[in-house]
């Protein structure tokens, strides 16, 4: 998947005119990596946030290595670190090879100060990303509860 055909897909970012969005994936890293590479680690800060363009992400967390389930492409991860400075959450690690664009805070900051639209665009997609992410979370809290 291309990086800009992964942002033309996500729903908050489509509309876009193309110097904006030509402007974001400059702003961003692609880069290749092999099975198993830690993206973000529980507890770690972190400042930034990736985009999946190829394969698979696995998201878990220490206590007792409980899976969150896995991210497929065209989905943000490790977003809450462009919201706080607080430690990541969870660990998102690589399952087989894996494409990633990565935006930094710093890319980001960038971004907001001198493309406004754009930067309203971007966080309108991390919050629907960190909404869906809290809806599954809540599904599978729900069904732990009632033993399903």
């Amino acid at each position: 998947m291309k990086l800009i055909n992964a942002l033309r897909a996500m729903p908050a970012l489509a509309a876009l005119p193309n110097d904006q969005m030509e402007a974001l994936a400059y702003s961003m890293i692609e880069q290749n990596y092999a099975d198993g590479h830690v993206f973000t680690e529980e507890g770690r800060g972190g400042d930034s946030v990736h985009l999946l363009l190829e394969g698979e992400v696995a998201v878990s967390r220490q206590d007792g290595w409980v899976s969150l389930g896995k991210q497929a492409p065209g989905v943000f991860f490790g977003t809450v670190a462009l919201v706080d400075d607080g430690p990541r959450s969870a660990t998102c690690t690589g399952v087989g090879r894996t494409r990633v664009a990565t935006l930094s805070s710093s890319a980001f900051t960038l971004l907001f100060n001198t493309h406004a639209p754009l930067a309203l665009a971007v966080q309108e997609a991390l919050a629907s990303q960190l909404a869906a992410d809290f809806r599954r979370s809540s599904a599978r809290l729900e069904a732990a509860l009632s033993g399903e």
